[in-house]
């Protein structure tokens, strides 16, 4: 009956609960609202039970959430802030192991092509920290996207790598890998390793914006989230920094590059972002 039955009117405590049960034996995620002694068995029985900040002990204490404002559009709102958590730990999953999994790729290809390491631990571990992790965590106050409760839920039993995620880290990893064998190549004879450090700094940097939304950044826009516009700035001024600075660099063994150098590094690190910005474009991403 739960396949074609809209309302069920007078129904009893026990009638909830095998009306709960029906929709999960479906599939379904259930949800159940009440505020009476009676509505307690169905709540606890919900995958959420969702009591009425006006009603009874038994039911408020038996539900997962109490609508303190008795409101029902709260519950919408909920399911959206829900949503947009999720899609943050998603964006940040993507952001985190897409350039993690490429900078492990470089230096493995690196060491079996017999080029030596491209770049030092010290290297790399700044180059995670600044490039990476700070502006990383403004991914976590991403706000939610215009259309997001538009979007099909994801079902619980799916892995967060679910609907293309893992994909995409695969591609951007390779795109990475392709991108950052090239400075390591051009600077195979020399002690010096700048660009590459640079490459992995910026590209990781920029990636940040590619993981912000399915959507082209430039619909999203800059200021939407300033943390991301603030860390990344930053970051990517204390790692040029490092690089122009001969006392710094001279600590981790960087040394400054010419002009030609500067540019050809800048034109790496963007090619990812137009990539990315097509792909959202033209397809599905």
């Amino acid at each position: 009956m739960i396949q074609n039955v809209a309302v069920f009117a007078r129904t009893a405590p026990e009638d909830k609960i095998r009306i709960v049960q029906a929709f999960q034996a479906q599939g379904e995620v259930v949800a159940m609202t009440g505020d009476g002694v009676n509505d307690a068995p169905a709540l606890n029985a919900a995958d959420v039970g969702v009591g009425m900040g006006s009603g009874t002990d038994v039911a408020k204490e038996t539900s997962d959430i109490v609508l303190l404002d008795d409101n029902f559009a709260t519950l919408v709102e909920a399911v959206k802030q829900g949503r947009r958590v999720y899609a943050n730990i998603r964006k940040s999953i993507y952001a985190m192991l897409g350039c993690n999994f490429s900078a492990l790729s470089i230096i493995l290809l690196s060491m079996l092509l017999g080029w030596g390491a491209p770049v030092t631990a010290i290297q790399l571990l700044l180059i995670k920290v600044i490039a990476d992790g700070i502006p990383g965590f403004s991914l976590c106050i991403e706000p939610a996207e215009k259309d997001i409760m538009k979007h099909d839920p994801i079902p619980s039993y799916k892995s967060i790598f679910a609907n293309g995620l893992l994909g995409k880290i695969i591609e951007i990893t390779i795109i990475f890998t392709i991108l950052s064998m090239i400075p390591a190549y051009l600077e195979l004879n020399s002690v010096n390793s700048s660009m590459t450090f640079l490459v992995l700094g910026f590209t990781t940097i920029i990636h940040i914006y590619n993981c912000r939304s399915r959507h082209s950044l430039f619909t999203v826009g800059l200021t939407t989230n300033s943390l991301v516009l603030k860390t990344t700035i930053f970051s990517t001024i204390t790692l040029a920094l490092i690089v122009i600075t001969p006392f710094l660099g001279n600590i981790i063994g960087l040394y400054p590059i010419n002009l030609t150098k500067w540019l050809m590094v800048i034109a790496i690190s963007i090619m990812p972002f137009i990539y990315i910005e097509l792909r959202k474009r033209y397809t599905h991403f």
